[in-house]
C-alpha cells in the first residue's frame, strides 16, 4: 500500500508538471491567436500575457475564460482548439495538484 501511495503521488506530480509544460505553450500560443484573430476578446481579457505586463487579475479573467469555455464562440477553429486544449490540461492539472495536496495531508500529514 505504501508504494501505490508512493507511486500514485509521483506519478501525478510528474503529470501535473509535464501537463503545465504543455499548457504554458499552448496557452500563449492561445493568447496570440487571440491577440492577432480576436483582439475585441483579447482587450475584454484585459490583454493577458503569461509574463510581461501580467497581473493576477488579467491572469484569473483569463483562467476564467477557458474553463468557462468561452472560447467556443469564437468562429476561428484553430482558437477553438487551442482554447479546448488549454481547457483540458488546465483541468489535468488542477485535479492532479488537487490529489497530491491531499495525500499530503491525509497520508503523510500530522497523525
Amino acid at each position: 500500500m505504501q508504494n501505490l501511495t508512493h507511486d500514485l503521488f509521483y506519478g501525478s506530480l510528474l503529470l501535473s508538471a509535464a501537463a503545465t509544460v504543455v499548457y504554458l505553450i499552448l496557452v500563449t500560443r492561445f493568447i496570440s491567436r487571440l491577440q492577432a484573430f480576436h483582439r475585441e476578446v483579447f482587450e475584454e481579457l484585459g490583454e493577458p500575457s503569461l509574463f510581461s505586463n501580467n497581473t493576477p487579475e488579467k491572469a484569473l479573467r483569463l483562467v476564467k475564460y477557458v474553463l468557462r469555455g468561452d472560447f467556443k464562440r469564437l468562429s476561428d477553429r484553430t482558437a477553438r482548439s487551442l482554447g479546448s486544449a488549454s481547457r483540458l490540461l488546465l483541468i489535468v492539472i488542477l485535479f492532479c495538484y488537487l490529489l497530491c495536496m491531499s495525500m499530503l495531508v491525509l497520508h503523510w500529514g500530522p497523525s
